[in-house]
Order: structure tokens, then sequence, then C-alpha cells
């Protein structure tokens, strides 16, 4: 599991979406009981409350809680080789799981002008004091300057290391 954190903007779910159009390795999808942002957004399985009240913990490889709305991944869900878009209170229980899974941390780092620019004042307020945790465990990090070929390049660079090693 290649577990992706950063601040919203940083190039997530954009990283998760090439590497799987580019190397067919999917996206761990979580389950989350919060509502989509926009019709088609990528990265969730929505539920309601009570569904999501149904999952069982015990079965969880990751949860986290987030303004009241929580969001997990399921041990049924992992396949040989994911990405998975997380954030740090989760990505900490997820590398709980190394003893089941070879987990890699990758933290992407944007400037926040450039953050705002991409998904908005609210959303990089909102992240504030969220992603401070540099005493993680990642074992790559990179800084999105918004080049995307400089990024993608990286990328095929940690996928090789990480997955095709």
């Amino acid at each position: 599991i290649l577990a992706i954190v950063g601040e919203s903007g940083s190039g997530k779910t954009l990283v998760a979406d090439y590497i799987e159009k580019t190397y067919g390795i999917p996206m761990v999808l979580s389950y989350t009981d919060r509502s989509q942002r926009y019709f088609g957004e990528k990265g969730h399985i929505f539920l309601t409350k009570r569904e999501f009240d149904q999952l069982h913990k015990e079965d969880m490889v990751a949860y986290t809680s987030w303004r009241e709305k929580r969001y997990c991944c399921l041990h049924r869900d992992i396949q040989e080789a994911n990405t998975y878009v997380i954030d740090e209170s989760g990505y900490n229980m997820l590398l709980k799981q190394e003893y089941l899974y070879d987990i890699r941390g990758l933290r992407m780092i944007r400037s926040k002008e450039q953050r705002i620019k991409d998904v908005g004042v609210e959303r990089v307020a909102r992240d504030k004091g969220m992603f401070d945790k540099f005493s993680l465990k990642y074992d790559y990090m990179i800084k999105n300057n918004g080049s995307k070929k400089e990024l993608f390049d990286r990328i095929d660079q940690i996928v090789e290391d990480f997955f095709y090693e």
C-alpha cells in the first residue's frame, strides 16, 4: 500500500489517478459517511451514517474521523498493490498494520497559494493544523510545484522503487 498523505490541493488524488491509469495499480476507496462534494467525486464510497455504523472496527485497516465525518478502508478491499489517499491520523493507524501489509508513506507538499488556486480558500483553511506531524514515518516526500511532468517523473521513480523492486 502506497499511502498518499497531504493537505487539500497537494495533488494526492492526481497522483493516485496517474498511478492507476499508468500502472494499473488501483486506489483503495475509503468508506465515508460524508456527502459528495460534487457529482462523480472519486476516492470514496459514500454511505449513510447508519450504513457506516454497520461496519466493524476489526474489519478496518485504517479509520479516521474529521469534522464529525468518518472514513475507513476495509481489509477485504486491499489488493496485492494499491494506493490509498489518507490523512495523517488514518496513516498512523495504517502503520500499525505493517505486520499484514507492506506500507510506504508518500508525503505530498505544495504551497498554500497553489493549493488555494486549485481547491479554494475554504478547503485549505479547514486543513490548518491537521498536517504538521512530520515525525510520522514517510518513505517518500514530494514537493508539488505544479509541473505535472516533474511530479509524474518523480512518481514513476517511486512506483519503480516500491512496486517493482
